[in-house]
């Protein structure tokens, strides 16, 4: 069942400076490494910032209307077979269940997040 919804939609001009100074100390305030490593292993890194930045956003509203707080670092997203997974602490996971969807453009980043309920299993 769905609890929550949150949606974000960010312009990657936002990240493109910021991406060319990878040492940034701010960068591990938002992000991962393994997600730091992925975008920067790619062409446009600023367009995968932003795509993961989204995510956060979105996952953070979604939350946040469950009165959950979450912090940007507590949120990491994977790509596994090119699709986006959430990772983040189980006390997060525990009884929901986050899903999300990335779409961008060169101008744009994009993301929503249905937070649902994990299925409670029952005897019959």
């Amino acid at each position: 069942m769905i609890q929550s919804i949150g949606l974000d939609i960010i312009e990657v001009s936002r990240f493109t400076l910021l991406a060319r100074r990878r040492e940034q100390k701010s960068w591990t305030e938002c992000f991962s490494p393994e997600e730091l490593t992925y975008c920067f292993g790619k062409t446009n890194p600023a367009l995968h910032l932003a795509a993961r930045f989204a995510v956060k956003e979105a996952m953070i509203k979604a939350y946040s209307t469950l009165a959950i707080p979450l912090t940007y670092n507590a949120i990491s997203v994977e790509n596994s077979g090119g699709i986006p997974k959430i990772i983040c602490p189980a006390a997060y996971t525990d009884t929901l269940t986050p899903h999300v969807s990335i779409s961008h453009t060169t101008a744009h980043a994009a993301a929503f997040v249905v937070v649902s309920k994990n299925n409670e299993h029952t005897t019959h």
